[in-house]
């Protein structure tokens, strides 16, 4: 899988997840898991997956580490949000649709940064338990198409399904 996934290409990949990739075997498991049709297809899942962390600099980058880099505004809101382990251990992901508005006034300015809080969210997730999956809650309670951003539940949407395989 390693060599497959061209795993020294240093400009490619971050060297902390080729790491992981030789070491943790969920790391390798939840792609294969993820794409269980052929070998190809959960390599190419993986090596698409290190790409765009090496490209958003999720290991280096200070956003990813730092609950203060984002408003407090974003906390409040409560858009998405981690919440206690369900009866398996595994971490819940809560994201509540009907605080992902969309203000065409706002989503200039904030959309990157609202894309990167779901990132944070998710890294947090996934760093408490790095062996274990976590289970997604979409709370659809008062939403409606007149006051979802769709833009941005389908970048939720890909981004799990892309970039955390089997989570």
């Amino acid at each position: 899988l390693s060599e497959r996934t061209e795993a020294n290409c240093p400009h490619l990949y971050d060297k902390r997840d080729v790491h992981k990739l030789l070491t943790c075997d969920w790391f390798v498991r939840r792609f294969l898991a993820w794409r269980p049709t052929t070998i190809d297809c959960a390599v190419k899942c993986v090596a698409d997956a290190m790409k765009w962390r090496h490209a958003l600099a999720i290991n280096d980058c200070i956003i990813f580490k730092n609950d203060t880099y984002f408003p407090v505004e974003f906390y409040r809101l409560a858009a998405c949000f981690s919440y206690l382990p369900d009866r398996e251990g595994n971490n819940v992901l809560i994201i509540r649709l009907k605080n992902n508005r969309r203000d065409p006034i706002l989503k200039a300015h904030f959309d990157e940064l609202a894309r990167k809080y779901f990132i944070y969210v998710c890294e947090r997730i996934v760093s408490q338990h790095s062996h274990r999956g976590f289970a997604i809650i979409f709370d659809c309670h008062g939403a409606s198409l007149s006051n979802v951003d769709l833009d941005f539940a389908r970048f939720i949407i890909s981004t799990l399904s892309n970039y955390y395989a089997d989570y």
